[in-house]
């Protein structure tokens, strides 16, 4: 199954960017489109996805540490959807 995360990915980065200046409201911002982007995807899939689930956990946890403020736990779960997304 050839999967394109190639959206949920940019904006998962824009995000980690996005922490960089240590902005609790413009990384929770970031960290919401991901995970708009990641809701649309997965009510458009109509096939099975191993990945997309995964990922989308780890989005899900990202935002509730944005919510929460803690901007480098947010960081960690963004990278780890990533490198879910990126697994072949």
């Amino acid at each position: 199954m050839n999967e394109d995360f190639s959206n949920l990915i940019a904006l998962s980065q824009n995000a980690i960017e996005a922490s960089k200046a240590n902005d609790s409201a413009v990384f929770l911002e970031k960290v919401t489109a991901a995970v708009d982007a990641y809701k649309v995807q997965e009510e458009a899939s109509k096939s099975y996805s191993i990945h997309l689930p995964r990922a989308g956990k780890q989005l899900k946890a990202a935002l509730k540490a944005a919510k929460a403020g803690s901007i480098s736990e947010g960081v960690t779960d963004l990278e780890n959807a990533i490198a879910e997304m990126e697994k072949k």
